[in-house]
């Protein structure tokens, strides 16, 4: 068995691996004729867990038709595909999420800040499509990966199990575990940063002494035995899983426990500290998830083409149709944009037209 199909569950699925849920291929068609009107169209494709524990998805309460369908493939397992469509009339504010408005964590999910202005200049009618993909903090915890699990490191996670000796074990299983020790740091103490900013400066550092030690006197060893001796791979992913969870939870209870005792915490201020370390996680969560999701943009709009940032762009009929394909590593600790401008002649508007210079 190939070590990789069990580190992601384990001590080590903090390893930046290919998003285990699957890949959302995620594709949008934007189409403004010259009255402004907005059409958008969307079909998302990948598996159950895309849908259900991911990045927020069109619904009818955000004003989306949507329908959904499942196809079995031969080898038993499930696609899904999601399709949705809206129309908003001239002078719109586009969509920026699929999140809900009173959804609590509407702000950890994708937003994506889109506009579309119409211009009337001397030279023609300009037509100017601009959408952000806001940086996703991510390289914060990428870093103690770095820090952490070198190539060495990757040759043997590259092994079956079987190949392994004791000690290439005890090695792999350590590197990993100071990672994902360092990772959970970052996101206690980015919880620390949002929900306690007053907070002492000491009981910060004894609190992470705490969280670090509980890593560095877990039974690493007991941990591997038991998960590696089933058989059936799923079960060895559940158990590292499992037990993942579990060291994560003492390492919180540690932490958690310093903040109490030496802080003086009350019961309201520790319960602000977990509220913030969940959307911490579900933050950094969403982010690794979204880097395995393929994202497709088209854009038409009527005109010649001005000027644009896309990768594809098709100027043979009366719309010029610009195409973006990227994935969610784009928007990681960097803003990615989608420009794209057109112009029509003066000559090609009617009277009412001329009349308006922007929408």
């Amino acid at each position: 068995m190939n070590i990789n199909r069990w580190l992601s569950w384990s001590l080590v699925c903090g390893l930046a691996l290919p998003y285990a849920g699957g890949c959302l291929r995620r594709k949008e068609s934007i189409t403004i004729p010259k009255d402004g009107t907005i059409r958008m169209s969307l079909v998302f494709e990948g598996d159950r867990a895309d849908f259900e524990d991911g990045d927020a998805m069109p619904s009818l309460a955000g004003g989306w038709k949507v329908t959904r369908a499942v196809e079995k493939k031969d080898n038993g397992e499930e696609s899904h595909e999601l399709r949705a469509t809206r129309t908003l009339p001239a002078g719109s504010t586009l969509p920026d999420s699929y999140a809900l408005a009173e959804d609590p964590d509407a702000d950890l999910y994708l937003h994506f800040p889109t506009s579309y202005s119409r211009e009337v200049r001397e030279d023609g009618v300009y037509h100017i499509f601009h959408r952000t993909y806001p940086e996703r903090e991510w390289y914060h915890v990428k870093y103690w990966e770095d820090a952490f699990i070198d190539d060495h490191h990757r040759e043997l996670a590259e092994k079956p199990i079987d190949e392994l000796t004791e000690g290439e074990r005890r090695t792999l299983f350590e590197a990993f575990a100071a990672f994902e020790a360092h990772k959970q740091l970052e996101l206690a103490q980015q919880a620390l940063r949002e929900s306690l900013p007053g907070l002492p400066v000491t009981a910060g550092l004894w609190a992470r002494e705490a969280l670090l030690d509980t890593y560095e006197h877990a039974d690493l060893d007991s941990i591997g035995e038991r998960c590696i001796s089933p058989a059936d791979p799923d079960a060895q992913a559940a158990c590292f899983e499992a037990e993942t969870e579990r060291l994560r939870a003492r390492a919180h209870a540690a932490f958690r426990d310093v903040l109490s005792s030496k802080a003086a915490l009350r019961r309201r201020e520790l319960a602000a500290f977990d509220e913030a370390t969940d959307r911490a996680w579900k933050r950094y969560d969403l982010t690794e998830q979204l880097a395995g999701h393929m994202f497709e943009i088209t854009v038409r709009m009527p005109g010649e083409l001005v000027a644009h940032n896309c990768y594809r762009i098709d100027e043979s009929g009366a719309f010029v149709e610009a195409v973006w394909e990227f994935d969610g590593r784009a928007f990681r600790d960097r803003t990615h944009e989608l420009i794209l401008i057109t112009r029509e002649p003066l000559e090609d508007m009617t009277e009412d037209e001329g009349a308006s210079d922007d929408r």
